[in-house]
């Protein structure tokens, strides 16, 4: 966990993988005993989001599959019932987040909505409890911007309010949950991009503005906390964007810049991770296009063809990755222009 947690993901994969084997023999000689049931789907749930990470779908989803039928393997005594529906709400989730990320929309729709139907029903039967109420908050952030991707931007928005709102109430409770912190930082940071997305520039702006000092915060008291430091240069390259298309061109060079440094510095710092070379790259190339607006088309250049150069070394090995070869198209247009 640990290892995740500092995103060193070869080891994490190798320690998960040697406490699935000792779970596996537990299970030989126990086979009725739920707890080691239990973590063995957990470790399924941990193997399928490592293998994302670093590139693997494939093998993603075969262990999430795995993941599945271990579950249904695992019979439940009345006192494990929520516990097999929290595992099974959260396989679901973990397989939609896949799904989206292949562009199976439907695939991804399906899971998502069992599992939020799932996280209602714990909500309702236990509202005391605060991790229901913060896993159905984050199930409804990712399905918001499922359908937003799709299409529907006034159910994405209801849904993303929603969860923002049932995360405030978590945080409130949990005031010192650092990790319940940057969810709710994360929900306002997908709400102020919806509004951006729907040109309501200034309402976006006001919104990342609340993610920014939570994100800074994070950063500082985390900064071995690689989510922590993505996060935060994701609001900051946002808010260059906005400030950008306001002409407050000062802002928005400040943003950027800070935002690249941190993105460099999570590339070098972990080589494997797909997800942050392709950001970096939409990093270089939103730069580029804050230059070419600006007029200073020489200056964009050198942007867009860092954009380039590091977009296609992920085309490279993973050429149906489909926000690479966005950014990728966008950086060799703009070049071209």
């Amino acid at each position: 966990d640990l290892a995740e947690d500092l995103a060193s993901y070869e080891d994490s994969i190798s320690s998960y993988e040697k406490a699935e084997s000792i779970l596996d023999d537990l299970l030989m000689e126990f086979p009725k005993e739920a707890k080691y049931a239990e973590d063995r789907v957990r470790i399924n749930q941990s193997l399928g989001f490592l293998h994302g990470m670093i590139g693997q779908p494939k093998e993603a989803e075969r262990i999430l599959q795995e993941g599945e039928r271990n579950l249904q393997s695992f019979k439940p005594e009345k006192k494990d019932k929520q516990t097999w529906q929290m595992l099974r709400a959260r396989l679901l989730r973990q397989r939609a987040t896949l799904f989206s990320e292949q562009s199976r929309e439907k695939e991804a729709s399906a899971c998502y909505e069992a599992s939020l139907a799932i996280r209602r029903q714990l909500v309702a039967a236990e509202p005391e409890v605060i991790e229901h109420k913060s896993e159905l908050a984050g199930t409804l952030n990712d399905y918001g911007t499922l359908i937003g991707y799709i299409g529907n931007v006034d159910q994405s928005e209801e849904d993303t309010r929603e969860g923002a709102e049932l995360q405030e109430l978590v945080v409130k409770s949990k005031p010192e949950g650092a990790f319940e912190l940057y969810r709710l930082a994360s929900m306002y940071t997908n709400l102020a991009y919806i509004l951006q997305a729907t040109d309501r520039a200034d309402e976006a702006i006001e919104v990342y503005e609340q993610s920014e000092p939570l994100f800074r915060q994070l950063a500082a008291e985390g900064a071995n906390i690689v989510v922590f430091q993505s996060g935060l240069a994701s609001t900051l390259n946002n808010l260059g964007l906005l400030h950008g298309g306001l002409q407050n061109f000062d802002k928005a060079d400040a943003y950027y810049r800070e935002a690249l440094k941190i993105k460099e510095r999570l590339v070098v710092n972990h080589p494997l991770s797909v997800d942050f070379k392709v950001s970096l790259g939409g990093g270089y190339s939103n730069f580029g296009g804050y230059h070419l607006r600006k007029g200073d088309a020489e200056a964009s250049l050198e942007w867009f063809g860092r954009s380039v150069d590091t977009l296609g070394e992920v085309l490279n090995e993973n050429p149906g990755q489909t926000t690479a070869l966005a950014f990728s198209r966008a950086a060799y247009a703009n070049r071209a222009s």
